[in-house]
């Protein structure tokens, strides 16, 4: 064998510079998010949907991926992330540590193609790495991928590919079928993954209407029928002006909440503020330093463009022209409409959580990132060194408070969700000791939903017949007097009592200890020495010197013994 001496290697890697740059951000990306996700028990709805998808078949799923909308309304089906399921579920069974790992998998996929959408808009791989960096680390896709069924991350790969063929195609002199066929595969996928990922319909045709117009007459086929595939053919009239329910009515509200919210605290202080992660506004997302890199690019190209010599000639180069120029228009063109489509989003879906914010904010990053790139191409060559140092800078800034979010986030809920889980399987390991009837009390804050939407207990997610979790907000059913009312209709009985990690709050804010009837009986904790997080975290805090008590549920067990006889 001959070795290669250090020239030829190099020039293999200078040669096969994408692939190396894939494989750079793909270890990247699923180190990154398999460190904060890995083993944590799924939440929300995945365990319903997860056991729900291992008796149906690919025939059905395929099924509801070709056919249209017979709906009444633009929620369509949903069929990919079941595709994805029952392919794996062979494989590994309920085991929700291998998912993480599969997600993650996918989430790489999903890094590597926003990498290739900012390559081909800005020419230049370190401008087209530090904004995938930047949108990668970012807060909102980590709380999706986290904490619920993760169809975002499918939706998003699905819909930016879209994207990226579409933008391709466009700029060529004649559109390349087997293209145009990929990207309706691409935007099927993506509707078929998410609904918001409708908003694909509108974001080709209007980039098209606007970068492009004498092409749009070659696309409307393919608009059309990426339109027929999602609209409701059962719509009516009624059904529009009187929608069921109040949860995907109007509220514009949601646009005040996400865009508006916290404006001065984020743009003045450096320092992350962790409350209300769920609800963190877009200003928190772009932070302290992204908004001001954002206003100094702004404030340097409005210099330039107003002709303000007086001011500039020293510092940019009106005579100079970039070794690759930037095709503004289509950068701005694609950025403003592919915002303005998924505004709806936020008027529409239920609530201003911050997972919601993810659509929006990839184009935004893209537009904020051109502004950036398009002043530092401004600058004469002595003041350029300075200012790409001072931006690297600041980006550092932005991706460290969103990895801060994110490690607040898995130190909170994510401890939450491991404690729900071993209470769970606590519960589990109660009732498999007896045929006698168990009643659970838990308070509704103590996880967002259910308790029994993290159990894996058993093989179809449920502990039949025998075991009951009653779930309150009511502080009035846990008086003493009321649990042992509750306690008559079971044999057994337990409450239980969550403290968070981050903010110590209570769930139910009561002490039990004075209570006679109850009995304390065990103590869980939401870590695990199996998890490298947790690991990672204890060395962290050991180091900065902070304490960190991770979520805790109490587990109270109703007895008739006095404490004094108790004790």
């Amino acid at each position: 064998m001959v070795l290669l001496n250090n020239e030829k290697i190099l020039q293999i890697l200078i040669k096969n510079k994408i692939p190396i740059i894939f494989l750079i951000l793909f270890i990247t990306s699923f180190s990154y998010i398999l460190f904060f996700t890995q083993c944590v028990p799924f939440f929300f709805d995945d365990h319903d949907i997860h056991s729900s998808y291992v008796n149906q078949g690919y025939k059905s799923k395929f099924l509801q991926l070709i056919n249209l909308n017979h709906s009444n309304s633009l929620s369509g089906p949903r069929p990919v992330y079941s595709l994805f399921f029952i392919t794996i579920f062979p494989f590994f069974g309920f085991d929700y540590c291998a998912y993480r790992i599969a997600k993650a998998i996918v989430f790489s996929f999903l890094v590597f193609v926003l990498y290739s959408i900012s390559h081909f808009l800005f020419k230049k791989e370190w401008s087209a790495i530090a904004t995938t960096i930047v949108i990668m680390t970012s807060f909102p896709l980590f709380i999706q991928t986290f904490g619920y069924n993760g169809t975002h991350i499918f939706a998003e790969l699905f819909k930016d590919l879209a994207i990226l063929f579409f933008i391709r195609d466009i700029i060529n002199n004649k559109s390349s079928i087997f293209r145009t066929i990929l990207i309706f595969v691409f935007a099927l996928l993506a509707i078929r993954s998410y609904d918001p990922s409708y908003s694909i319909a509108a974001i080709l045709p209007l980039f098209t209407l606007f970068y492009k117009p004498r092409k749009f007459p070659k696309y409307i086929p393919l608009f059309l029928f990426i339109i027929l595939i999602q609209f409701p053919l059962g719509i009516s009239f009624e059904t529009i002006a009187q929608p069921n329910g109040p949860t995907y009515t109007p509220k514009l509200i949601n646009i005040k909440h996400v865009f508006t919210d916290g404006i001065i605290e984020h743009i003045t202080s450096p320092f992350p503020n962790y409350s209300n992660l769920y609800y963190k506004p877009a200003i928190a997302i772009l932070t302290f330093f992204g908004f001001w890199l954002l206003i100094i690019s702004i404030i340097g190209i409005l210099l330039w463009k107003l002709y303000f010599h007086t001011f500039t000639k020293k510092i940019i180069h009106t005579q100079q022209k970039d070794e690759a120029p930037l095709d503004s228009k289509m950068i701005i063109t694609l950025t403003l409409v592919w915002m303005l489509s998924e505004l709806p989003t936020y008027i529409f879906l239920p609530e201003h959580a911050i997972r919601y914010l993810f659509t929006f904010l990839v184009p935004f990053v893209l537009l904020a990132a051109y502004f950036v790139v398009s002043f530092l191409n401004l600058l004469t060559l002595n003041y350029k060194k300075y200012a790409v140092r001072i931006v690297y800078l600041f980006i550092i800034g932005i991706v460290l408070t969103n990895i801060s979010y994110t490690y607040a986030f898995r130190a909170g809920w994510g401890s939450a969700f491991i404690a729900f889980e071993n209470v769970m399987d606590f519960m589990a390991n109660e009732k498999s000791k007896t045929d006698q009837t168990i009643g659970v009390l838990y308070n509704a804050g103590s996880a967002a939903d259910e308790y029994f939407y993290l159990n894996k207990s058993s093989e179809n997610y449920s502990f039949g017949i025998g075991m009951s979790y009653i779930k309150t907000a009511d502080l009035n059913a846990f008086t003493e007097e009321n649990i042992r009312k509750m306690r008559e209709r079971y044999n057994q009985f337990y409450v239980l009592k969550r403290t968070t990690s981050i903010s110590g709050t209570e769930y139910p804010p009561i002490s039990f200890n004075d209570y006679d009837s109850l009995q304390e009986t065990f103590v869980i904790y939401g870590y695990s020495e199996e998890i490298l997080f947790d690991k990672i975290n204890r060395i962290v805090m050991r180091v900065l010197g902070v304490t960190y008590k991770p979520n805790q549920v109490v587990i109270y067990k109703y007895t008739n013994i006095p404490n004094q006889i108790k004790d």
